[in-house]
């Protein structure tokens, strides 16, 4: 294959006319880097587009080698396109794809970050397109599985969210401190989504320690609400049962907190109580 402008456009111009786009230049890097062991110590990184361009037109011999696994191609970007820049997706599929490509690259450059990095991963590893194609279906497929896990935790959402994160945080602190070993407090839902994905633990266990930790939580705002409260025992008539049935129903409250408003109502007017509204 005849290289494009090799004496006209040295450097970034003759990278760019032989190896255009990012992510073909992405790949480029690494590509190199393992051909040549001092390639990344004179072109650090893959934003260096000029030294890049710079290395390849004088190496004629890399340069061949590296169009020539260019030939075969890359993924298309709709196979790639539901990958996005998402810690706890990116977090998985680096942990999956390391498993499952068939020849993963060791190390992905640290400027590389999010879709990225996954991107990267894809295009370096030395294999034919139909086998990436299932390994990238399989991906899909399993994200999806695992992103639907994380229902177990939407009761951290929502109302009072942030006092529910204290909570489990001082919770797992005293039952579980070896989860948290190493790990800041939960400052966000996805800080609880993140601990979890580190852990090898079954789901059964996770929603077990969901619904521990939401009866633990019951039972707080049950004795908090029991504060400056004690149980009395009395004795009313048949009629007067009924009666504060009647009003509890009318008034939607529950009984004790019937009586409890009659009583108040009767000492803030004297001893005289108008909760129907009637007067006299």
């Amino acid at each position: 294959m005849a290289l494009i402008g090799v004496v006209k456009d040295p450097g970034e111009d003759f990278l760019r006319a032989n190896f255009p786009g990012e992510r073909v230049q992405i790949w480029l890097w690494h590509f190199l880097r393992d051909q040549d062991a001092y390639f990344a110590g004179v072109v650090q990184g893959p934003d260096d587009k000029k030294g890049m361009g710079g290395y390849v037109h004088a190496r004629a011999d890399l340069c061949q080698l590296a169009l020539n696994r260019h030939k075969k191609g890359f993924l298309p970007k709709s196979d790639l396109a539901w990958i996005e820049d998402d810690e706890l997706q990116v977090n998985f599929l680096k942990s999956f794809l390391l498993y499952r490509l068939p020849n993963p690259i060791s190390v992905i450059h640290h400027s590389l970050g999010g879709q990225r990095h996954i991107t990267a991963l894809i295009d370096c590893a030395n294999a034919d397109l139909s086998v990436m194609s299932c390994v990238i279906r399989d991906a899909r497929t399993e994200w999806n599985n695992h992103a639907q896990t994380y229902r177990i935790f939407d009761w951290f959402k929502g109302v009072d969210a942030a006092a529910k994160r204290e909570f489990f945080w001082s919770w797992l602190n005293q039952k579980r401190p070896q989860l948290l070993y190493g790990r800041d407090l939960f400052m966000a839902h996805q800080d609880i989504l993140r601990l979890f994905d580190s852990l090898n633990m079954h789901i059964a266990e996770k929603r077990e320690i969901v619904r521990t930790v939401k009866q633990a939580w019951s039972q707080r705002l049950y004795r908090q609400n029991l504060e400056g409260k004690k149980q009395y025992n009395f004795i009313l008539s048949d009629e007067a049962n009924r009666l504060l049935n009647e009003l509890a129903t009318t008034y939607k409250m529950s009984r004790p907190k019937t009586i409890e408003y009659l009583i108040k109502e009767a000492s803030m007017k004297g001893g005289r109580v108008d909760l129907l509204g009637g007067g006299g």
